[in-house]
């Protein structure tokens, strides 16, 4: 059981993103010896307390046990082994529990965690992690951010990569030939016709296109390293964000990225430094789909192959220090002041007038319609939807116009 006695308690949101759970993992428990914990039991909803308590059996490897009111939730991460304990505690243990962390990671729970801190836990430090593009700080101060989005200037903000399982990583290819796709869907046309124009310039290679609404359909979570390894490419063409964890999975791993760097930038991605075109990925904006074909040909050499993907790995292990960060990590959650919160961020009102300044200052980001139909398609969504919507002025009364 990882369990350690002496280390701080972290309380935290229940995200069932197999990745950013493990990246939690890596960083408070496996870096910084602490002890995380999320919820279960309907104990929280009965005492309208609105964070994530779902079922978490079709995730469950393993037998899973209850230690002094502790249930110890065995999850696998690769197909030989790479087990961990997730660790859930009901709400009447929380209440008996000293929590030192509590650390939001959606920002539909963002609330809900600075409640539970000033009713029952004001020693607290409170955090908000921001893995993921469009998002902003609604009530924390302090925020442990993944991406580059600007964060406002009241935020005390520390930048890290989040940390990947550690069974990615380089073995020397065994295929040369074969393009796989791991993006969760391919929502937008374009993505498709690109996808379909280069299998066509390079009809004697192999396309699998995995993923949810892939041709091909999804890979277990436990499959993917071994997936990744067997790939000689890795399609990354993402419109929401152009990064994410598969695009340092597939570095780690030493495999070069087919990308639209665009993406990177528009939506702040922390993938933007890492890519170097024509180096370790290649950019499909940067040249010609012909040209593009030619240089993954070129790459695709044995030789050529093996040396560029034992690059990318060296390279990857350069711009990405996951220790260094943590001591870095450490160091700023030791400065934060308990019960802190943005002293921008007091009313709802306030929190909605935020939300809307922001977007409308990301907006004029974008001069060509079709480039603001992605963006904007992505943001309006959830539960700022309608304040979004509301608040986009001149346009059309808050929907959002294009040619």
């Amino acid at each position: 059981m990882n369990y350690n006695k002496d280390g701080l308690n972290v309380f935290v949101s229940t995200t069932g993103h197999n990745d950013i759970d493990y990246s939690v993992f890596c960083l408070f428990e496996k870096r910084l010896g602490m002890n995380v914990f999320r919820a279960v039991g309907d104990q929280w909803k009965e005492m309208n307390i609105n964070v994530q308590c779902e079922s978490q059996v079709e995730r469950m490897n393993g037998e899973s046990e209850f230690v002094n009111e502790i249930l110890f939730f065995p999850l696998k991460m690769e197909e030989d082994g790479g087990y961990y304990n997730q660790k859930y505690i009901t709400f009447e243990k929380f209440l008996k529990m000293d929590i030192d962390i509590m650390v939001s990671i959606s920002n539909s729970e963002e609330e809900a965690f600075l409640d539970l801190m000033r009713k029952y836990k004001k020693g607290a430090k409170l955090i908000n992690m921001i893995g993921n593009i469009l998002e902003m700080p609604m009530f924390s101060k302090n925020v442990l951010l993944g991406m580059k989005t600007p964060m406002p200037s009241d935020i005390n903000y520390m930048t890290y990569h989040l940390e990947h399982y550690e069974g990615y990583y380089y073995t020397a290819p065994i295929t040369h030939d074969t393009i796989n796709c791991f993006v969760m869907l391919v929502p937008y046309p374009r993505e498709l016709i690109l996808w379909r124009g280069l299998k066509n310039h390079l009809s004697d290679f192999t396309f699998n296109m995995f993923g949810q609404y892939g041709e091909d359909g999804a890979v277990k979570h436990w499959l993917m390293p071994k997936a990744m390894k067997d790939s000689a490419f890795i399609w990354n063409v993402k419109p929401h964000g152009g990064g994410g964890f598969v695009s340092r999975q597939a570095l780690a791993c030493g495999r070069p990225n087919i990308i639209r760097k665009k993406y990177c930038s528009m939506y702040h991605s922390d993938l933007f430094d890492l890519y170097k075109d024509g180096v370790n990925c290649i950019d499909l904006d940067a040249r010609s789909l012909e040209e593009s074909a030619e240089l993954i040909r070129k790459w695709s050499d044995p030789s050529e192959h093996v040396m560029r993907c034992k690059l990318i790995a060296d390279m990857f292990k350069e711009d990405v220090n996951f220790s260094e960060e943590a001591k870095r990590i450490e160091k700023w959650i030791s400065e934060i002041e308990e019960n802190e919160v943005s002293s921008l961020v007091v009313t709802k009102d306030q929190n909605e007038e935020k939300i809307v300044r922001f977007f409308n200052e990301e907006l004029k980001r974008f001069p060509r319609p079709h480039e603001l139909k992605i963006y904007t398609d992505s943001l309006l969504c959830g539960e700022k939807e309608e304040i979004i919507r509301k608040g986009i002025r001149g346009r059309d009364n808050g929907r959002i116009c294009h040619e």
